[in-house]
C-alpha cells in the first residue's frame, strides 16, 4: 500500500471516529443530576461536594506547526504544544474536550473560550466542576484556596491544621480524577506523545478521536488494568508548580498571551466547522487569497498595500508567514514593513 492510500485510510478512520463520537457524546455530554457514588458514599466528600459533577483542567500535547507561528505554540513546556482543555466525570469519561489552542495560551483564556462557544462547555445550574487555582472561582467552577497547602503529598506527614487546608485536601483528592484521566489517555494512546507529521488540523482531530475511543473503552471495560493510578504520569515534572501562584501571571497572560495565542485553530466535539487551517511551509502562495488578505487590511493606502503584496509574491516565505498570522498581527507586520520601506 502506498503512502497516499495509507494517508487516505488514516484520515477516513479519524473522520469515522469523530462522527461516531458525536453520536456517543449525546449520551455523555453532561453528567446527570444524580450524585456520583464516589461522593454520596464517602463522608469526606458528602455533603460538602454533593453538587460536584467532575473536574476540569488543561494538558499540553505535542504539536508540529510552521516555523512562522511556532512562537504562539511555545508555553511553559519544552517545544511546541497545543493546549487541550477537558472536563471529566468521576467515571473517567471525558464529557467535554476543546483541543487546538496554542501552547502559549493561559488556561483561563481557553476555559473562557469553551464557556462562550455556541456548542461549548455547558454546566447545569447549581452544579460545578473542580478546577485548579489558575481558573479562579466562577459560576460552575470551584477552585481551591490560594497560598494554602493543596497537594496530597503535602499532607502525608502533616495533617490539615485549619478549615482551609481541610477543604484543599478534599478538593485535591477529588480533582485527581482529571489527572488520572489525562494519564490514562496518554498511556493508552502513545501517538499523543509522538512528534506529529500531519497537518495541525489533523493533530487536533487526533486528540478528539483519542478521547472518543477512550470513552468507549471505559464504557465496555471499566476494569482495564491501565485504569490504575496514573496520576503522576499526566504531568510528571510539573507537580511542584501546580496550584502555586506565579507572581503577576494573570497580568502577564493579558499583556503577552493575547498577542500570541488566538484560539483560531481550536476545535471541539459538536463544532459544525473545522478549525482554521494552518498555512504549511511548503507549496506556492495562492496569489488571489494573498491579494485579498493584504488589500482588505484597513488603515493603509491602496498603493501601499499593493506594494506590500508585490513584495510578498516575490518572497513566498514572507507571503506564507503573512497568511498564517491573525488579522491583528498582519496589520502589525504591515506597519513595520511600511515604516522601513516607505
Amino acid at each position: 500500500m502506498d503512502n497516499r492510500k495509507i494517508r487516505n485510510n488514516f484520515m477516513a478512520a479519524i473522520a469515522s471516529v469523530l462522527a461516531v463520537g458525536a453520536l456517543i457524546l449525546e449520551d455523555i455530554r453532561l453528567p446527570g443530576n444524580e450524585m456520583h457514588p464516589d461522593i454520596r458514599n464517602n463522608r469526606r466528600f458528602y455533603p460538602y461536594f454533593k453538587d460536584c459533577i467532575g473536574a476540569i483542567d488543561g494538558t499540553h500535547i505535542r504539536a508540529s506547526v510552521p516555523i512562522e507561528i511556532q512562537g504562539r505554540f511555545r508555553g511553559r513546556k519544552d517545544g511546541t504544544t497545543q493546549n487541550v482543555l477537558a472536563a471529566i466525570t468521576f467515571d473517567l469519561k471525558f464529557c467535554y474536550v476543546l483541543a487546538g489552542w496554542e501552547g502559549s495560551a493561559h488556561d483561563s483564556r481557553v476555559l473562557d473560550d469553551a464557556l462562550h462557544r455556541s456548542k461549548g462547555l455547558k454546566i447545569p445550574e447549581g452544579k460545578y466542576y473542580l478546577g485548579d487555582a489558575g481558573y479562579g472561582n466562577k459560576t460552575g467552577i470551584l477552585s481551591p484556596y490560594r497560598k494554602v497547602r493543596y497537594h496530597l503529598q503535602e499532607f502525608s506527614d502533616h495533617p490539615p491544621e485549619n478549615a482551609q487546608e481541610l477543604f484543599n485536601l478534599r478538593h485535591s483528592s477529588l480533582r485527581t480524577t482529571i489527572e488520572r484521566g489525562f494519564g490514562v489517555l496518554k498511556k493508552r494512546f502513545r501517538v499523543l506523545g509522538a512528534e506529529p507529521f500531519w497537518s495541525f488540523e489533523t493533530q487536533v482531530e487526533v486528540v478528539l478521536a483519542c478521547c472518543v475511543l477512550h470513552n468507549h473503552i471505559v464504557g465496555v471495560d471499566p476494569d482495564d488494568p491501565i485504569m490504575g493510578d496514573t496520576t503522576s504520569e499526566a504531568h510528571p515534572t510539573h507537580a511542584q508548580y501546580l496550584n502555586k501562584k506565579i507572581e503577576f501571571y494573570d497580568q502577564m497572560a493579558i499583556v503577552v498571551g493575547k498577542d500570541l495565542a488566538t484560539g483560531s485553530y481550536a476545535f471541539s466535539w459538536g463544532d459544525e466547522t473545522s478549525p482554521n487551517p494552518v498555512v504549511e511551509l511548503d507549496g506556492p502562495v495562492d496569489a488571489n487569497e494573498l491579494y485579498e488578505a493584504v488589500m482588505s487590511t484597513e488603515g493603509f493606502a491602496e498603493e501601499m498595500l499593493a506594494s506590500a503584496f508585490d513584495y510578498m509574491i516575490q518572497e513566498e516565505k514572507v507571503g506564507r508567514a503573512f497568511m498564517a498570522k491573525a488579522p491583528k498581527l498582519r496589520k502589525l507586520w504591515l506597519e513595520n514593513y511600511f515604516s522601513k520601506n516607505m
